[in-house]
């Protein structure tokens, strides 16, 4: 398995975010949804992220914790960024949201499971996460693995969907049994 660490963007570290918002190999996942976000493109699932938006993300991502979170992904022992992660509060679920987006070029080397776990080290951390949940497509083969080697399980399935959810007890149980 991959030794990841997440680094929060700096200023600096947005044009990565830029470059892989907008390969359609890597956001392939994306596409066809139906996504109300202005800039997103339904035909090859990228999303624009222009300059003039990075500080405005920025505000909303890293200084709204524990509502939003986001980090890059950095493989430690390259020093490269393979991808980003994220959680965000969705109040109509009354649950977090958590994501990862590998780039295409580093899928299938190890990256998802550590960063999703990372991810959750992070999120545990504040008393007010309990769960993080991800809707993941059954055919989605990478996927699904990704996150249940990361410690997250099937709680149900509809329309070809699996809500995956991590709970902060399984979490830390699991990471008991790394100690």
């Amino acid at each position: 398995m991959k030794r990841v660490k997440l680094q929060v963007p700096r200023l600096s570290d947005m044009e990565y975010r830029r470059e892989i918002l907008s390969q359609p190999e890597t956001m392939s996942y994306n596409k066809g949804k139906d996504i109300e976000v202005e800039s997103y493109h339904r035909d090859t699932g990228c999303i624009d992220f222009p300059r003039e938006d990075w500080r405005y993300w920025r505000q909303m991502w890293l200084m709204n914790e524990p509502d939003f979170f986001s980090a890059l992904i950095c493989d430690e022992e390259s020093g490269e960024f393979v991808g980003e992660v994220c959680y965000f509060y969705d109040g109509e679920a009354q649950t977090h949201v958590a994501g990862v987006l590998i780039e295409a070029c580093h899928r299938g080397k190890g990256f998802c499971a550590p960063a999703l776990k990372a991810l959750a080290g992070t999120a545990f951390r504040r008393e007010e996460v309990a769960v993080l949940r991800c809707d993941v497509r059954e055919d989605d083969a990478a996927a699904v693995t990704g996150y249940t080697h990361a410690g997250f399980r099937c709680f149900g399935k509809q329309d070809g969907v699996c809500a995956m959810l991590l709970i902060r007890e399984d979490y830390e149980r699991m990471n008991e049994k790394d100690i």
